[in-house]
């Protein structure tokens, strides 16, 4: 009977422990609110504060479209600089080139006979500019055939050629003292002197290069005893009597039936 009531007493004890934690719970779930209107308020009074300082933002605003009028002046800067630059497209163009047409560029190494004129023509590229008013033409001999201070053996057949042709005496025009030989390997070099020899210059025209062989002509030695101006075709011709030469050749065949 003891237990009974012991285990009765816990039993009521037990609910009133849960009934006050229910309670408790309760409580609590009833003072949760109350914070929540304060964070409330907490938002409300940040947004307040951000809405009292856009001064900042507004002025950052400001510097921002300052910098935009700088790139603006630069960028008329810039376009001003490229119509200066505009007056110099030939600078920057490319090279013209001077190209041979008589003896045409094709031919590698052109035959030229000693003791005659040489017809020397060109013309200039679609690069070139400026065209020249003069051009100078000048001769190398062949690698191999040196002064006597062992430096190249050259000179100018003429300084004063104009336009696109130019015919070479090459009895009178040659190095001074000395012959034209036979052989292969000269060099001929038109050139500008606005531009200079073996350089570039944008928008001028760059020198032509012709290798050709100097021969001389032996027709005259092959013609020994023959009057000069000569001409075969004009020559006295023999006239063949047709009928005498019938008689003759029947004669013949008789004769050698006969015999």
């Amino acid at each position: 009977m003891l237990l009974l009531s012991i285990s009765v007493l816990i039993t009521v004890l037990l609910l009133q422990l849960v009934l006050l934690n229910s309670w408790a719970a309760a409580q609590d779930s009833d003072s949760v609110p109350a914070p929540k209107s304060d964070d409330k308020g907490k938002d409300s009074g940040a947004s307040k504060t951000k809405q009292e300082e856009p001064t900042a933002t507004e002025d950052t605003k400001d510097s921002g479209s300052g910098s935009d009028d700088g790139n603006n002046d630069g960028n008329s800067d810039s376009s001003s600089d490229d119509g200066d630059d505009g007056d110099d497209d030939d600078e920057d163009g490319q090279p013209g080139m001077i190209q041979m047409v008589v003896p045409p560029s094709d031919v590698p190494s052109p035959q030229f006979e000693i003791n005659s004129n040489v017809t020397l023509q060109w013309k200039f590229s679609s690069d070139t500019k400026h065209k020249p008013g003069n051009l100078i033409i000048t001769c190398f001999f062949p690698d191999g055939m040196m002064n006597p201070d062992n430096t190249p053996i050259k000179w100018n057949i003429t300084t004063r050629a104009t336009g696109n042709k130019y015919v070479w005496d090459t009895v009178s025009q040659t190095p001074p003292g000395r012959n034209l030989q036979i052989a292969s390997g000269y060099k001929l070099f038109i050139w500008d002197p606005e531009v200079g020899l073996n350089k570039v210059r944008a928008g001028y025209a760059r020198e032509a290069v012709l290798k050709f062989t100097m021969y001389k002509s032996a027709y005259d030695d092959t013609n020994n005893g023959i009057p000069k101006g000569y001409n075969p075709s004009s020559a006295p011709s023999v006239s063949v009597n047709l009928p005498l030469m019938a008689a003759l050749t029947a004669l013949g065949a008789i004769a050698a039936l006969l015999f």
